[in-house]
């Protein structure tokens, strides 16, 4: 059970930095814009 609680958090926890670069990056793209 732990093993698979882990893997499913380490999945939460990368799917959530991948956002957050996304999001970084157009946040990036609309200020040089304006």
């Amino acid at each position: 059970m732990s093993t698979a609680f882990e893997s499913v958090a380490k999945y939460i926890l990368l799917v959530t930095s991948k956002r957050n670069a996304l999001s970084t990056i157009e946040f990036c793209k609309t200020r040089k814009k304006t």
